[in-house]
């Protein structure tokens, strides 16, 4: 699950919500029946935190050019209908739990059978959480909020990797990451280098094989991992051991008192080419919360592990390697080859 960002700057209190990314997808196709959605999710709210998501977004996009999509001169089958049909079920399906009721007679008959069909994929759904009863503020606080904005390859601005470095060099005690796509650029490796020099304990939690959804990611993974452990003497890397466990989040805390959230892959895609916005929290009962949630899903990862040999040599003990067949990693191997891709990745 993605959460990206949302901007409505016609409502009083000028909020800003989460979106998950791809929900229809969510809900009728791509996750197993017995995943869980979890109603959790960050929220921030002010009018100057609208107004710094709102400036990111039109440093971006302002300079480039819209272009209107015109339909096609030849349209043979109308698709729209099926369009609605998806819309009705999953706003039942959101709204309570509930399919729409085909026997009702309260739907067009083209629309019966497509209904009856999106229903029986939602049934499938059992632990999947309603909205209905959704309370957008129980239990929250206030906490200060500063947006962190990199344009992309087309442009200059990148306040992410500027204050990610500082936050990095300030360290004293612990870095703990959690992010779905590891492909550090050489930056990066040399300042967690330099902080596991001065004594920072680094966790770095991500996607293994059986999770991670982009093959060339995975590819430079597997060959880099063991390096990184060894560079970096203080450096624990877990891994989500299968789809159910599947991580998309974006987080960062920097000794349990300020955290980052945001958009942000820790690698050259998101670091060099894309846009990207990532939310700074400095306050240390959100930092110990989300290091927590952090922690506690590493309990269901596998660590990876090297074994240090006396020449100063290393050995791969347990790594992703274990999960891939040895067809795959023939293909990776060769993948990996392709230098080019990596600021792609």
């Amino acid at each position: 699950m993605s959460l990206k960002l949302f901007i409505f700057t016609d409502m009083p209190e000028k909020e800003v919500f989460p979106k998950v990314r791809s929900l229809p997808a969510l809900i009728l196709a791509l996750p197993p029946p017995d995943m869980v959605v979890d109603k959790k999710v960050p929220v921030l709210e002010g009018e100057a935190l609208a107004k710094d998501l709102l400036k990111a977004f039109e440093d971006e996009w302002g300079v480039l050019t819209n272009k209107i999509i015109k339909p096609g001169l030849i349209n043979i089958v109308d698709q729209r209908w099926k369009l609605e049909t998806a819309r009705r079920a999953m706003d039942a399906y959101l709204d309570g739990g509930r399919t729409l009721d085909v026997a009702s007679g309260t739907l067009p008959e083209k629309y019966r059978s497509q209904v009856e069909k999106f229903s029986e994929e939602l049934r499938g759904y059992k632990k999947m959480s309603s909205y209905a009863g959704f309370e957008m503020w129980h239990g929250e606080r206030a906490r200060p909020v500063k947006i962190l904005d990199k344009v992309s390859m087309y442009g200059f601005k990148n306040q992410i990797g500027f204050n990610m470095s500082r936050f990095i060099e300030a360290a004293q005690s612990e870095i703990v990451f959690q992010n779905p796509y590891i492909v550090l650029t050489d930056d990066a490796r040399e300042l967690l280098k330099k902080a596991s020099a001065r004594g920072v304990k680094i966790i770095l939690q991500t996607n293994g094989p059986k999770s991670i959804d982009v093959p060339s990611a995975l590819a430079f993974f597997c060959k880099e991992w063991a390096k990184l452990m060894r560079d970096i003497p203080t450096l624990q890397i877990f891994m989500a051991p299968d789809s159910l466990h599947q991580l998309h989040s974006k987080c960062v805390v920097f000794d349990g008192q300020i955290a980052l959230v945001g958009t942000s892959n820790l690698d050259p895609l998101s670091m060099v080419t894309n846009s990207e916005d990532m939310a700074v929290i400095e306050n240390p009962e959100f930092a110990a919360m989300v290091r927590m949630r952090i922690l506690r899903i590493t309990e269901s990862c596998v660590e990876c592990q090297i074994k240090r040999e006396a020449d100063g040599s290393i050995t791969r003990v347990r790594g992703p390697e274990q999960d891939v067949s040895e067809a795959t990693m023939e293909k990776m191997k060769l993948l990996v080859k392709l230098t080019w891709l990596r600021p792609f990745l």
